[in-house]
């Protein structure tokens, strides 16, 4: 058992995220962020994750602040997918609000600086992102088109949990469904 160990907290958040448990999720993000210091690189992608759970369990406010810190973060370095994430968060955050327009161009500018990064599985979470937020704009062309990339590119970099739910919004649209997550 290593899940007292901060190391850990990160790998552990990652595996309740994807069982479908956030809310353990968010504990071991929470747990885990307030011992980084210094570290954007593996923190980035906490808070990001942070950002999502947060909002998934229904909580804008924490995810607010969590993406406040990753915004902070992407101020102070020149990385470019930390930047990306802090875009994402934020489009997220707005498309929670309803603010779909913005959104949509947040996870424009994430695409954008993701283009030379070599973060796959960041670019597939955006694609995915943006098919709902399309979904939300009722631009089915554009979402279904965003999702095709998604799952074209989770099954390229062998993601099934991604290439599952690029899947479901595309089936969601050919069935005329409710867009998963959006």
């Amino acid at each position: 058992p290593y899940e007292d160990h901060g190391a850990a907290g990160g790998a552990l958040a990652l595996i309740h995220a994807a069982r479908g448990d956030p809310g353990l999720a968010r504990a071991a993000l929470r747990r885990t962020v307030a011992r980084m210091v210094g570290d954007r690189a593996r923190g980035a992608p906490l808070l990001a994750l942070l950002v999502e759970c947060e909002l998934e369990l229904g909580d804008p406010s924490a995810a607010g602040d969590a993406a406040g810190l990753l915004d902070a973060m992407a101020a102070a370095t020149d990385v470019a997918f930390i930047a990306a994430l802090a875009d994402q968060a934020g489009a997220r955050l707005a498309l929670a609000a309803g603010d779909v327009p913005a959104a949509i161009a947040g996870l424009r500018r994430a695409q954008d600086r993701l283009a030379a990064t070599g973060r796959p599985l960041i670019d597939v979470a955006v694609h995915l992102d943006l098919a709902r937020a399309y979904a939300a704009a009722d631009d089915r062309p554009a979402a279904i088109d965003a999702a095709r990339a998604a799952h074209a590119a989770a099954v390229r970099v062998g993601a099934p949990a991604l290439r599952d739910r690029a899947a479901a919004i595309v089936f969601a649209f050919d069935h005329g469904l409710v867009v998963p997550g959006g």
